[in-house]
């Protein structure tokens, strides 16, 4: 994924995320044992005013703000066990989907 700053967001298979420099410099990396990332396996990822939206495999929505480094956890039943899609509507919304279902804010 591409920010809004750039930035590119990769996520390894079971390795969480990296952030790198548009001239692939590592900027950031999170994972189970560096940060508050709840789950290494990431399955999708989305921007949402300047925080980025992180689609685990049965660890919910971690929402990442890049600034501060802080990751907060939004659990939402029907998505905890696996959210499949996530995608910026516009800058002020989030749609994410899953296998039993759709959320946006």
């Amino acid at each position: 994924m591409i920010d809004s700053r750039q930035r590119v967001w990769v996520a390894p298979y079971n390795n969480g995320i990296r952030c790198f420099s548009k001239d692939g410099t590592l900027l950031a990396s999170y994972t189970t044992q560096n940060s508050q990332l709840n789950n290494d396996v990431v399955l999708c990822m989305t921007e949402r005013d300047d925080h980025i939206w992180i689609g685990t495999d049965g660890g919910g929505i971690n929402i990442l703000d890049p600034g501060s480094n802080e990751m907060s956890i939004l659990e939402i039943k029907e998505l905890v066990d696996a959210m499949k899609e996530a995608y910026g509507v516009d800058p002020s919304a989030v749609a994410v989907a899953g296998p039993a279902g759709a959320y946006s804010r």
